[in-house]
């Protein structure tokens, strides 16, 4: 039996078996991600799933995708699936369907995914709209995807400077969509200044998507001093979160 799809394993070495699907053979791992995004009873791990299918474009994870979306009632994985499905540039009639959600992060999801969606169909890249990363993750009047874009820029060139404005715009970030894509860039950063940012936010913020996410990234960076304001969201009224702290001590102590 593949990790991926062994219960009995933790959902934390679930994800990373996930992960590392996307270095073997494009058929096997849309099988398998397929399966477990249908099948695992963790909500965290199904979103991974989706994630990575939307790394692999295939007409089969594009399939799975679009069922994930019809058919799976939890809001991390409607979010993931919608968003890996705009990265495959696919999906404009189902993300015109999540417009008229209840739920606003669903509809912030579904804005993200027809931005997203209209730059790869005009063959677009962030860089077609502005010379500074640093302003345009700044403004809150452009689009949402292009903050999101200019996050994951920001990430890549890894400075401390770009670290800095991430930070800055972690705090400003009035769309809890793009705000969780800039905590995820921040993890990927192994600052410590992004720790202390990550925790501080943990303190402050209330939505569901900036808490997982935070507790996911914290947890990446992996210094030890965190580990208690981490471990103080096991006790969590929504199981979804209480799982993303789980992870993310297993992540920190790994």
């Amino acid at each position: 039996m593949h990790p991926l799809l062994d219960q009995s394993l933790s959902a934390e070495r679930r994800i990373q078996a996930c992960f590392q699907l996307q270095n073997e053979e494009i058929e096997l791992a849309v099988e398998l991600l397929s399966q477990g995004l249908f099948t695992d009873p963790s909500p965290i791990v199904r979103h991974e799933c989706a994630y990575t299918l939307g790394e692999i474009s295939t007409p089969q994870s594009i399939k799975s995708l679009i069922h994930a979306i019809e058919t799976d009632s939890n809001d991390f994985v409607v979010h993931e699936a919608a968003l890996a499905l705009s990265n495959l540039g696919e999906g404009a009639q189902y993300f015109q369907n999540l417009l008229k959600s209840n739920n606003l992060d669903i509809v912030c999801t579904a804005e993200i995914s027809l931005q997203r969606m209209k730059m790869k169909k005009n063959q677009q890249s962030i860089e077609d709209f502005t010379s500074s990363y640093n302003s345009l993750i700044m403004d809150l009047h452009k689009p949402a995807e292009h903050r999101i874009q200019a996050a994951f820029k920001l990430m890549k060139e890894g400075s401390e400077s770009s670290i800095t404005q991430l930070i800055s715009a972690m705090k400003q970030e009035s769309d809890p969509i793009v705000k969780h894509e800039i905590i995820f860039s921040l993890g990927e950063t192994a600052s410590i200044i992004a720790a202390e940012a990550l925790a501080q936010e943990l303190e402050k913020d209330a939505n569901l998507f900036v808490i997982h996410e935070s507790l996911l990234a914290l947890g990446t960076l992996g210094y030890p001093d965190y580990l208690p304001i981490i471990s103080s969201f096991l006790e969590h009224e929504h199981a979804d979160i209480k799982e993303s702290a789980e992870i993310a001590i297993e992540r920190l102590q790994s």
